[in-house]
This record gives structure tokens, sequence and C-alpha cells, in this order.
């Protein structure tokens, strides 16, 4: 299991994955496609969300990504985001998913990390 962070800009207010190893142009880690409207509903005004993600179930992993494609046109994947067992968002995840987990995974568990401010 791993924890992700995505990070809401104050220069341009777009979300970006927060991934200093990467070694790649910033804008790779721009994050679109219904990812932005996801993580702009769960971050409760805040420029911060944090995942605890795997691909294997855990206990209060409380959202599940189904991949349905992968995309030739740019790389990444299409999936379907099941929020306690209920189709909710449909998200596209880039390559640096699968730069990250080594593939783009059938399934992603993910639980969302509770912030302190």
């Amino acid at each position: 299991m791993q924890i992700l962070s995505f990070q809401k800009s104050c220069v341009d207010q777009k979300w970006y994955f927060r991934y200093p190893e990467y070694t790649g142009p910033h804008a790779d880690l721009e994050i679109v496609e219904g990812a932005e409207q996801l993580l702009t509903l769960l971050s409760e005004n805040l420029n911060l969300v944090q995942f605890h993600v795997s691909t294997t179930a855990f206990d209060g992993a409380t959202m599940i990504f189904k991949k349905l494609e992968e995309t030739s046109d740019e790389k990444g994947a299409n999936y379907q985001l099941y929020h306690n067992d209920c189709p909710t968002y449909q998200v596209w995840f880039c390559a640096v998913l699968e730069h990250l987990m080594g593939h783009f995974p059938e399934v992603i568990y993910a639980q969302q990390v509770e912030l302190l401010d």
C-alpha cells in the first residue's frame, strides 16, 4: 500500500500529482479528464488530497477504480470509480500511473487520508 498526494496549484488553480521523483515535465502531472472534479469535491476547499492506494483490497477502502480500457490516442487508461459499491465518476489516468505502478492495474482500491489542519 502506498500514499498518493495531489495538490492544487495556487498559481493556475489546477490539480497536480505530487511525484518529486518524476523526471518528465511538470505538465505531465496535471490531473484531467474527470479526476480533477473528483479531487475538487473531496478536497473540502483544501489544496491537498491524499489517498492510501493498493491493487489488493484492504479494510477501509471505500473507493474502487475499475479499468474500462487503455487509451491509444494518449497513453493512459479510463477507469470507473465505485464509491461504496455505486458507480460514480469516470476518470482518466495518464501514463504517470503506469510509471508509478508498472502497469495500468485492472482494479485500484483507495481510501482518502483524513487531513488535519
